[in-house]
């Protein structure tokens, strides 16, 4: 995809990043949303599970009230509630990733190398919400496993 305005430009770089970003695949909204949300949806995911494993187990042992029925229902929900925001996250670094490399041939006739233009951090940033959301969405899937795996027998008193 070459365009004539970009390569006519003085900086061919800078005028590429700004054309990809106002295709709205590589916002820095996007980005941002696409780097922070799966770790976001990790500890959410977390903080619940620890808070629902630890009233189930104290309600088990006799330290509070009833326990609640709906305790496996309720962790099954929020980890494949997260796992959607962490992997829709990704998918939206996926796009940003493909719409920032489809022009880049063009771009890189005048690149620097020194990753200084706007083109070159939305890059880095694609890549790593990519990275990002497949560490954290592997975590996610890790602890949703568990509600399958450990009973309330594994409580202790």
């Amino acid at each position: 995809m070459s365009d004539p305005r970009v390569i006519a430009s003085a900086k061919p770089a800078t005028d590429m990043g700004r054309r990809v970003a106002s295709s709205g695949a590589a916002t820095n909204g996007t980005l941002w949303f696409a780097l922070f949300a799966p770790p976001a949806a990790w500890t959410a995911d977390e903080l619940v599970s620890i808070s629902v494993h630890y009233d189930y187990c104290a309600a088990l042992t006799g330290h509070t009230f009833v326990p609640f029925k709906g305790t496996t229902a309720v962790l099954i929900v929020v980890g494949l509630v997260m796992l959607a925001v962490s992997i829709s996250a990704g998918l939206l670094g996926w796009r940003a990733h493909s719409a920032l490399n489809r022009g880049r041939a063009d771009a890189e006739r005048s690149d620097t190398g020194r990753g200084d233009t706007d083109q070159d951090r939305r890059r880095f940033m694609a890549h790593a919400a990519l990275i990002v959301s497949a560490l954290f969405s592997y975590g996610i899937i890790l602890r949703w496993i568990t509600v399958f795996f450990i009973t309330p027998s594994h409580c202790g008193s």
